[in-house]
């Protein structure tokens, strides 16, 4: 029995990673307003889907940790942004599910155009 592993070209892996990043580095010189934006939302997407939310909660726990009792009128500003963290993802999954059952469609040719 023959391991997959024995049989990679660690060189060939090497300059395909780089294909893909010159590629990569081009479309976004060829296209900065669609590609820059195309490569940094989703990273600031998933920040606002699964971090933020649970950093909010922590400081509203805190607060009360500390034996202070907020008022209404103090917990505003952190439920504002719990609703508007929620909201954004929200959003987000429903600008991805737009037009593609599946989600956001990515191949080969479409990368850029879906």
């Amino acid at each position: 029995m023959t391991n997959e592993t024995e049989n990679r070209d660690p060189e060939r892996l090497t300059a395909a990673l780089w294909l893909v990043v010159r590629r990569y580095c081009r479309q976004a010189r060829r296209r900065p307003v669609i590609a820059i934006p195309a490569l940094l939302l989703p990273g600031l997407g998933e920040i606002f889907s699964f971090y933020v939310p649970p950093l909010i909660i922590a400081r509203v726990l805190g607060t009360f940790a500390r034996d202070a009792i907020p008022t209404a009128r103090e917990l505003i500003p952190y439920v504002l942004a719990f609703a508007g963290a929620w909201f954004a993802r929200k959003l987000r999954c429903a600008k991805g599910q737009r037009g593609h059952p599946g989600g956001y469609k990515f191949s080969a040719g479409n990368w850029m155009h879906s």
